[in-house]
């Protein structure tokens, strides 16, 4: 059967390397098929007719009519010189003349004479090797122009298929080109063989269009044609730019099973998208699954991933990349991504990989910054370990110690750690040939003030602690250690170590505060020695210390409320009582509303604690709703009642006293 003769102008739409979306105004469909399918509603954006010869069809020299009318009203084209091809361009749109520029952008350069004078055969080899290997398609137009432009070829499926090769280019690419080049083949009798549709799969895995991909595929499988391992890629590629990731980890696993070897730009194309999409979970079991396989991953990828996985907290695939690759390759991440994986790592009591990381600061010669001690003394918290955590506070910097103590020193309160379990291992540091910084002492003592209100035989270990102080750090207490001690002492109400710090304090010469003082009158008026009370307080106010309202209070109360009263007692209370009632009405307003603040809030805790322990008792959960009520329900509201009652009434009578 022959075949119907092609002129040059009939590839005119695909041979111009700039688009004109005002050529066409039909629409396309997709290729024949087993199915029926509807017509693409998208018109066909195909390049422009830019080869403009003296035997150009009438078509197309009606087209250009035509969007010559319209460019003016689009503003979509403009009119270039044609200096770009090195001749004048004529009033009627002579030899050579470039029309349909879009704004903004230059044409591509011609076919250099270089090329020109080559044979044909080589003209082919060169257009061939552009297609397949650079891939671009302003490259690949410029042997196209010189053998069916210039030298009238006929074109054939080699043309076709290295025009379709080249829109695998990103930038000037399209699947909608891809699909009218296939649809003019079909039309003009042009063979559609394997070379052609895998270069479309091609074309399709970088502008992906589901649709025409399994059109192309159905065109293979009726043509006997099996998917080479390329195929098979490229294919996967298409559906993960769409997103389809259940389809393509289902293509995958069939290649698998075909023994096909996944390439490592594929696998890296699915982990970064999965990733876009925070799928950290299944990244995991694919890298995971790829290592087994015996795949090695470059520098550049797992680092990327590990950046992506700290970046979003996510402990499991963090800590799999580090011990998977990290560790076994001593490979040595950027610092900002170590100090994101310290983190994960204290987020998620992860004390290994955080000793890990710190290990590779160390060997950088980088030295881990606040955040990095925080986050590691908040893990070991977390994890249980407090040595641990008071290892990492030695030898760092001071205002980063006294930021990881308070962490410390929560958790010893709500743990109620013994103060010497702590002391003793500062101790062994000692031993170990560390230095021991005043602060760590500072911890102790403030710990074992506040233990002392539940254990008062601390006050003796306290004193041991300060006999052995300056042995540990090497110096002698500073004013706030002796001022933690006095308050441990007022708080164990044991006045024999209270007096034993004050002569220390004399001997070493340490000036003592406004709280050294009210510690001192405090001790000595809960242990009724209201003359040494009165004399502090008057030394007290010689010195110049203020004296806070809420202490004069106190001082007041405890006074009133002795039963050991004399005459110094009443001495004090009078003196304090004149001094509080000297405030001007303005101050008094203001201790009255937070006197009454203070009430409310008390008021409302010992509210929700009987609501609490009445809903503690057995069956307060089971109760049924019914129309009646039950009568161990009634018994138990009314208790509630009664004791939210007697809670409102001894407010009542605190406010009243």
């Amino acid at each position: 059967m022959s075949r119907k003769r092609l002129s040059t102008a009939q590839l005119q739409h695909y041979l111009c390397p700039i688009l004109r979306t005002n050529t066409s105004k039909r629409l396309f469909n997709t290729l024949p098929s087993r199915r029926p399918r509807c017509p693409s509603l998208v018109p066909l954006h195909t390049i422009a007719r830019c080869l403009q010869e003296r035997n150009s069809t009438t078509s197309a020299r009606h087209s250009d009519e035509r969007i010559d009318q319209d460019k003016d009203a689009s503003g979509g084209l403009v009119n270039e010189p044609a200096k770009y091809h090195g001749e004048n361009k004529t009033k009627n749109g002579g030899k050579h003349a470039y029309r349909g520029v879009r704004v903004g952008r230059r044409p591509p350069p011609n076919a250099p004479d270089s090329m020109k004078v080559l044979p044909t055969n080589e003209v082919e080899d060169k257009l061939t090797k552009i297609a397949e290997v650079t891939a671009k398609l302003q490259n690949a137009m410029q042997p196209l122009y010189v053998l069916l432009r210039d030298r009238g070829i006929k074109p054939d499926v080699r043309h076709y298929k290295a025009i379709i090769h080249s829109n695998s280019d990103p930038e000037h690419g399209s699947s909608i080109t891809v699909r009218s080049l296939l649809a003019e083949m079909e039309e003009h009798n042009v063979p559609l063989d394997a070379s052609p549709l895998r270069a479309a799969l091609l074309a399709l895995a970088v502008h992906p269009d589901f649709i025409l991909r399994q059109d192309v595929l159905r065109m293979l499988r009726s043509r006997w044609i099996t998917l080479s391992e390329d195929d098979w890629h490229h294919v996967v590629a298409g559906l993960i730019r769409e997103h389809q990731f259940e389809l393509a980890l289902d293509h995958l696993a069939h290649m698998g099973r075909k023994h096909i070897v996944v390439k490592d730009w594929l696998h890296s194309l699915l982990v970064y998208n999965l990733l876009e999409f925070n799928e950290f979970d299944l990244v995991r079991e694919l890298m995971e699954a790829r290592l087994n396989q015996g795949h090695g991953m470059k520098t550049e990828f797992w680092n990327n991933v590990l950046h992506a996985a700290s970046r979003a907290r996510h402990h499991g695939l963090t800590s799999f990349i580090w011990w998977k690759i990290v560790e076994l390759k001593n490979s040595h991440p950027e610092r900002i991504v170590c100090e994101r994986v310290l983190e994960v790592a204290a987020r998620n009591k992860d004390t290994r990989l955080q000793a890990a990381v710190e290990a590779i600061l160390r060997h950088n010669g980088a030295k881990p910054r606040y955040k990095d001690y925080l986050g590691l003394t908040r893990g070991h918290l977390e994890d249980g370990d407090l040595f641990a955590a008071l290892d990492v506070c030695i030898g760092i910097d001071r205002h980063v110690r006294m930021r990881c103590y308070r962490y410390i020193r929560a958790y010893c309160l709500t743990h109620e750690v013994h103060p010497l379990k702590i002391w003793n291992r500062l101790k062994d540091l000692k031993e170990l040939g560390h230095t021991i910084p005043s602060e760590s002492a500072m911890l102790v003592v403030d710990l074992c003030e506040k233990a002392a209100a539940r254990d008062p035989f601390i006050v003796d270990d306290g004193v041991r602690i300060y006999k052995e102080l300056y042995a540990l750090c090497g110096k002698n207490p500073s004013l706030g250690v002796f001022n933690s001690l006095l308050g441990m002492s007022r708080t164990g109400r044991n006045a024999q170590a209270a007096a034993f710090f004050v002569k220390e304090m004399a001997k070493l010469g340490v000036a003592p505060t406004g709280e050294t003082f009210e510690h001192l009158i405090f001790l000595c008026v809960k242990t009724g020695n209201f003359q040494s009370a009165y004399l502090y307080a008057n030394d007290l106010s010689k010195r110049g210390f203020k004296v806070r309202n809420q202490t004069r209070k106190d001082m007041i109360r405890l006074c009133e409320e002795s039963k050991n009263r004399d005459e110094w007692a009443a001495k004090m209370c009078e003196e304090n009582k004149r001094q509080f009632y000297s405030l001007t009405d303005k101050q008094r307003e203001k201790h009255k509303r937070d006197r009454d603040k203070y009430k409310a809030r008390r008021r409302e805790k010992r509210r929700a604690q009987s609501i609490a322990e009445a809903k503690e008792e057995e069956g307060w959960e089971d109760y049924e709703p019914s129309l009646t009520t039950p009568e161990d329900l009634e018994a138990k509201s009314e208790k509630l009642n009664t004791a939210t009652a007697e809670a409102k009434d001894g407010s009542e009578t605190e406010r009243q006293s």
